[in-house]
């Protein structure tokens, strides 16, 4: 008994150490630059990251520190081919570094809208694939909450109460949110344009990381989350402020998210500007090759096949329904051919995801009697009904393309904040909710009472 109450008098001792330390830490000035430094070293002291990923995990560790801010939140989208690739790993150091971290896994609907608007935790979400591949109803109210999560001041609205006494409340779910699984591809599309992709790959046998023993870990990130804390207290004021330049090869979704890492970068100072703007292209630009939406990989699909038809067997302007989801179905590594419970993509098909784009003369684009040289009028599309949506969903350069994202490196940005940077960064921002849809999340089947 003896033993077991000095024991406790030492652990009581040591926590008082501990907390003195901490408090220690919060009055003195803490260099930006240096924070950012070892939180990179930090995250790849236990997860195998390229430098680019563990440059976002650094920024966005601060950014949840700093959350007042930001009107909006990058969510980190986490996945791996295989497991046993570092992702809960990463959710774990996560979980140490942030501010008000809430490591959790699937839940109700209930216990996120709570968690969420009572504490305004930073959620670091694991096995986000299980969830998003269960019951339809709790998928898309959690799509919901991660959408209206994303931007402040736009709660999301749930049902609460039972039988008559049912009525609507607003939650304010806003804040910063990690999400890791296996399947990407089973991820959203709004949610995954809100998010920057974390890719892991599994360790190979060269590649070093330390065991992440909690004791031991502990102090140290303990540590480093109260300089984060510091940091993003005295400099709230001038990140809320701030306006950073922008990549210009990156789309205005894609602004919105990288804008409050961008910020505390530029605040940080030294390399920082740099660095990160190298490691937002690298990431972003990436991502936006290899992993498309299904419709952009359908217009990209479409206008390949479009460029290979020849004039002396189809017409080079235009393509029968049929014809066009045989070409589909043939190219190969894309969902058509496997689109629809195993079978190829169907007419239908082609023009359910179609009908969201509009041709230049602002009309749908969808089927229509076209006329084939032969003579046999079929449904179908005529290549002029695509070029508009092309222009501005794939910037081809004939078109007018964007920068080349290939020619661009870290030192192609500079810091430097100017007038007119400002003034267009000003301009995207008051009518960045011109589009918003404002969903209504209802969920009878989860009581919020």
């Amino acid at each position: 008994m003896n033993q077991q109450i000095a024991r406790a008098l030492r652990d009581a001792d040591r926590a008082d150490a501990q907390q003195h330390d901490t408090r220690a830490l919060t009055t003195a000035p803490v260099d930006g630059a240096q924070l950012l430094d070892d939180l990179v070293a930090a995250y790849k002291r236990y997860v195998v990251l390229t430098e680019s990923q563990a440059i976002i995990m650094a920024l966005w560790t601060v950014h949840t520190h700093a959350i007042d801010a930001a009107d909006a939140t990058p969510y980190i989208h986490v996945s791996s081919a295989e497991p046993e690739s570092g992702k809960s790993r990463l959710l774990e150091v996560g979980a140490k570094l942030a501010a008000r971290p809430w490591l959790t896994g699937r839940t109700s609907v209930a216990a996120f809208v709570r968690k969420l608007a009572k504490d305004h935790v930073t959620m670091l979400f694991d096995e986000a694939d299980a969830a998003f591949g269960g019951n339809k109803e709790f998928v898309e109210a959690f799509r919901g909450i991660l959408n209206h999560g994303y931007t402040r001041g736009f709660p999301a609205t749930l049902c609460v109460g039972q039988g008559r006494n049912i009525e609507t409340k607003d939650y304010d779910v806003f804040g910063p949110k990690a999400l890791a699984g296996l399947r990407d591809d089973i991820i959203p599309d709004t949610v995954r344009s809100r998010s920057i992709p974390i890719r892991l790959q599994r360790k190979k046998a060269s590649e070093n990381v330390e065991r992440f023993r909690r004791r031991e870990v502990a102090e140290p990130l303990a540590q480093l989350h109260s300089r984060a804390a510091n940091w993003s207290s005295a400099n709230v004021g001038a990140l809320t402020a701030a306006r950073p330049s922008m990549p210009d090869a990156l789309k205005d979704r894609q602004q919105d998210v990288v804008e409050p890492l961008l910020a505390i970068a530029d605040l940080a100072g030294a390399a920082w500007p740099q660095r990160a703007r190298g490691a937002v292209m690298e990431i972003l630009t990436s991502e936006e090759a290899d992993d498309p939406s299904t419709g952009l990989q359908l217009l990209r699909d479409i206008l390949a096949i479009f460029d290979d038809l020849q004039p002396d067997d189809v017409e080079p302007d235009r393509i029968s329904s049929g014809e066009l989801v045989r070409r589909l179905a043939a190219i190969e590594g894309s969902p058509w051919p496997e689109y629809s419970r195993g079978n190829p993509i169907s007419p239908t098909g082609v023009a359910r995801l179609l009908r969201q784009y509009v041709s230049r003369g602002g009309h749908r684009v969808r089927p229509k009697n076209i006329r084939l040289e032969n003579g046999k009028v079929v449904k179908g599309y005529e290549r002029a009904q695509f070029e508009d949506a092309w222009e501005r969903f794939l910037s081809l350069p004939a078109f007018g393309a964007a920068t080349d994202a290939t020619t661009l490196t870290p030192q192609t940005f500079a810091p430097e904040h100017s007038a007119a940077t400002n003034a267009a960064v000003a301009a995207t921002e008051n009518g960045a909710n011109s589009h918003y849809i404002h969903d209504v999340a209802s969920v009878a089947a989860q009581r919020l009472a």
